[in-house]
């Protein structure tokens, strides 16, 4: 990780009825990784990669979580292309109401190394759930690793 990359972790859920060809039946709120549907996880990852710049990476980082590297960002324009990945995933138009609550962390801001790069972002990412998912939030402290 350079100096300048930023980390953004992403979690998508879905809720409300879902027609039983998607595996789920009804639900509330469910992660995508509790119906385990490999082919929305797919879908998912295609619309990150598309909508990031040539250089930036994205990876599957757990169950139903992404993380995406977006070299020589400010905190401004990370958040900004944190907000647009929250857009253009909710926007999907998938039979399945789908939201992305976003965590984005800055290296050296919140993190001297890249284990703590992912503390920082998984606890924005956790803010940003408490505070009623579906939005993006910017870490505020800065984790010790």
């Amino acid at each position: 990780i350079s100096v300048t990359d930023r980390v953004l972790e992403l979690v998508a859920s879905h809720g409300g009825s879902v027609r039983s060809e998607h595996g789920v039946g009804r639900s509330k709120t469910r992660h995508l990784a509790l119906c385990r549907d490999p082919a929305q996880l797919r879908a998912m990852a295609a619309i990150l990669a598309q909508t990031c710049r040539a250089y930036d990476t994205v990876a599957r980082y757990g169950g139903e979580e992404f993380a995406v590297i977006l070299p020589g960002c400010t905190d401004h324009e990370a958040m900004a292309m944190a907000e647009r990945f929250r857009e253009v995933v909710v926007t999907t138009g998938s039979p399945v109401a789908i939201t992305a609550s976003v965590g984005v962390a800055t290296f050296p801001v919140h993190a001297s190394g890249a284990t703590g790069l992912v503390r920082a972002a998984d606890r924005a990412l956790y803010v940003s759930k408490r505070a009623g998912r579906n939005q993006v939030s910017l870490a505020l402290e800065v984790s010790p690793v």
